[in-house]
């Protein structure tokens, strides 16, 4: 019997994205599919069960748009796939071609793209205000006629009729890390992109103005901004440790910093910005998986996360003062650190990791294909 195949198709992100190789396709490549992802790419390759197209990867944004999305496209329509799984809102024009040659088509919505392009910086604000709006219309217009997933639950405002296919953490490589002992220095983790938005500047702070606070940064960060965090912080640079390159750290780079247990907490004390207020971090997750507290952003959002799990404590990012009251408090009762860790780990068991989501994905999958044959 022949397999069915699925093409999944990206023109910006790598081929080992997270969400879609290592989530994504090799999910359904594990339940007997025949997967293949077009993705830039060096070479083409079959790598744990999915094949791996590759494309030509543009040396600008413009080139990508327009040359890489119709690549992608093309090589799509070579592979004769029952359904093609989109990864970026540049290939939703080449979706709807595909859907009028009679394919199902399926739009898989990362990110709040309305909220992402006013954070680049680089840009004039009434250049990113145009583009946000042009977005907040064509992005729900365009996908309209294929099948939605999202990736955050408040996608649903503006994509109502889509399916859920959250991005909680592959849990098993975490778990190796050990059990939450005490007590611990006031020494911090942040893992991930570092940004002004993601609390960098708070951050640098945070160890000037308390000289008994470390805080440790793994994953990427520019030059420039390493260089200003510094210049804040003052003589609390030497205290405030960058783990970072312009492009990123490998994943097993996070990995190797979480199992170090020598911290007291995770961190994503970010100020309010229309893009991170009502997104739920995959690092909250990943945090709670090596059992972790966190502290976090009072936004009400992330606030009822730490409520419903019980993972961490919440403080006002604009108050040093009560960030570094909380700090000290975790600090000092070591015991109720610790029932932070258990609960975090217990809520990853129970609810919030990639297994759960896995389900969900194979049973849209397996509905779309019923109604296909029917």
């Amino acid at each position: 019997m022949t397999m069915t195949k699925i093409c999944h198709l990206t023109s910006v992100h790598p081929p080992f994205d997270t969400r879609i190789f290592h989530k994504e396709c090799r999910t359904l490549a594990d339940a007997g599919y025949d997967v293949v992802l077009i993705a830039p790419h060096t070479r083409s390759e079959v790598v744990n069960g999915v094949r791996i197209r590759a494309i030509t990867k543009a040396r600008s944004r413009l080139v990508r748009m327009i040359f890489t999305a119709f690549n992608a496209y093309r090589a799509a329509v070579q592979e004769q796939a029952q359904i093609y799984h989109l990864h970026d809102p540049e290939l939703l024009p080449f979706g709807l071609l595909l859907k009028l040659q009679g394919a199902t088509v399926v739009y898989d919505v990362h990110e709040d793209y309305t909220t992402s392009v006013k954070q680049r910086y680089n840009l004039p604000r009434w250049i990113t205000s145009i583009l946000s709006a042009t977005i907040a219309l064509g992005e729900p217009l365009m996908a309209r006629p294929m099948q939605v997933v999202v990736a955050e639950r408040y996608y649903h405002r503006r994509f109502p009729h889509s399916i859920e296919v959250l991005n909680y953490p592959l849990v098993e490589r975490l778990q190796q890390c050990g059990e939450y002992s005490s007590p611990r220095p006031l020494h911090l983790l942040y893992t991930g992109g570092i940004s002004e938005d993601r609390g960098a500047l708070i951050y640098a702070q945070l160890v000037k103005h308390f000289t008994d606070l470390e805080i440790t940064l793994v994953g990427r960060c520019s030059t420039t901004l390493v260089e200003r965090m510094c210049a804040i912080a003052g003589e609390g640079a030497r205290r405030l440790h960058f783990e970072c390159t312009e492009q990123g750290v490998n994943y097993e780079y996070i990995i190797d910093a979480y199992k170090k247990q020598t911290w007291l907490a995770g961190i994503a004390i970010f100020p309010p910005t229309p893009h991170y207020i009502e997104k739920e971090l995959t690092k909250f997750f990943e945090y709670m998986t090596v059992g972790l507290p966190i502290i976090c952003s009072n936004f009400p959002v992330w606030k009822e996360l730490m409520i419903e799990s019980r993972a961490g404590l919440c403080v006002n990012p604009n108050d040093l003062y009560e960030i570094m009251n909380v700090i000290r408090f975790l600090s000092k009762n070591p015991q109720y650190a610790q029932f932070l860790s258990h609960q975090g780990r217990h809520a990853v068991r129970k609810r919030y990791q990639w297994n759960t989501q896995a389900q969900q994905l194979l049973r849209f999958y397996a509905d779309m294909l019923a109604k296909n044959n029917k």
